[in-house]
């Protein structure tokens, strides 16, 4: 990429993409954020998003467990929608 190095920069670029409907290049850039910051749970959140769009569930809900995980790990620190994902959860 472009900033090979800024994880928020990577993380942007994946939902951008995922928000055209570029999912292969949405992934494949959340992926490095992840890679780079295993513990942010909006990263992997944004993973879930995609792969609920792509009509994905058992990814998306795989996604959507572990970045409630994250988050109750982090102490709940990050800003993560956690009804919403829960309720999109049960949807799921």
């Amino acid at each position: 990429g472009v900033y090979p190095f800024n994880v928020g920069i990577l993380a942007q670029l994946g939902t951008v993409y995922g928000d055209m409907g570029r999912y292969d290049e949405g992934h494949r850039f959340l992926d490095q954020a992840i890679a780079m910051a295993p513990s942010n749970a909006l990263y992997v959140l944004n993973k879930a998003i995609l792969y609920d769009r792509m009509g994905d569930a058992p990814h998306a809900a795989q996604m959507y467990r572990f970045c409630l995980d994250l988050y109750y790990q982090d102490g709940s620190k990050q800003a993560v929608p956690v009804e919403q994902i829960k309720k999109r959860l049960a949807a799921l």
